[in-house]
């Protein structure tokens, strides 16, 4: 597999999505990862029958603000028989 991370999707922070300290709301940023990664997957691999089982070593190191773009990006870190990897950075 390609190690090299892809553009997936872009999104612009909307007030709807902050929390009450005027930042992204953690939940807002997992329903966009774990949207884009099975778009990302199921383009890649060519089957759409896809689920998240588990999303792991998840960390929010900076605040996302209203207006600000956040890049979601990706690669496939490993394909198997019935189950795959993706590493996604945002």
């Amino acid at each position: 597999m390609n190690n090299e991370f892809e553009l997936i999707n872009r999104h612009l922070v909307n007030t709807k999505d902050l929390n009450f300290h005027g930042n992204l709301h953690g939940g807002v940023m997992l329903h966009w990862i774990d949207e884009d990664s099975y778009v990302f997957a199921s383009d890649k691999i060519g089957y759409s029958n896809l689920v998240t089982v588990s999303l792991e070593n998840v960390r929010f190191e900076n605040p996302g603000r209203s207006g600000d773009i956040v890049s979601i990006l990706g690669h496939i870190k490993k394909f198997g028989r019935s189950s795959l990897e993706i590493q996604i950075k945002a």
